[in-house]
């Protein structure tokens, strides 16, 4: 049994986790709370979440076979569904930010005074980018550790 694919997929959930609570710390979860009014970016959240426990059960169940190859390419299969939601990330993060620049074009009231129309345009742009900052770092971390685990699979392949 080798374990180093699953401690290096450790690592990087520990650093993800670790993370999450300097956004809490920071208030960081309040701010994109408020300022995403699409909720997309939770979305993207709890499925990156949920698919960085499904890449470390596989991380698990290949460190745990003793070079069985057959079982080892059945995981780099079920690796696919992950990659396939990976990308996704980045086109939810791409729909809030039309949702955002819709949202700010459709409140905006452009006869009323700037300083009324000011918060409407800044929420409808909060929302923009942070739906597409967030879908894109969670899309490279889940390829991150996607990379690890298939990069062994096909080692064990070769």
């Amino acid at each position: 049994m080798n374990y180093k694919i699953f401690l290096r997929w450790w690592l990087i959930f520990l650093l993800i986790c670790l993370g999450l609570v300097i956004m809490g710390r920071f208030d960081i979860w309040q701010m994109l709370y408020v300022s995403d009014i699409s909720r997309l970016s939770f979305v993207i959240i709890s499925f990156f979440l949920l698919f960085t426990l499904y890449t470390g059960f596989l991380t698990l169940k290949i460190s745990r076979e003793k070079g069985n190859i057959f079982d080892r390419g059945k995981i780099s299969k079920r690796a696919d569904l992950p990659h396939w939601i990976a990308m996704r990330f980045t086109m939810l993060g791409i729909l809030g930010t039309g949702i955002g620049i819709a949202y700010m074009i459709y409140t905006t009231d452009f006869t009323a005074e700037t300083k009324d129309v000011i918060p409407l345009v800044l929420q409808g742009l909060g929302t923009a980018l942070l739906t597409t900052i967030t879908g894109i770092v969670c899309c490279l971390l889940l390829e991150l550790q996607l990379f690890n685990l298939t990069q062994e699979a096909d080692r064990a392949k070769a």
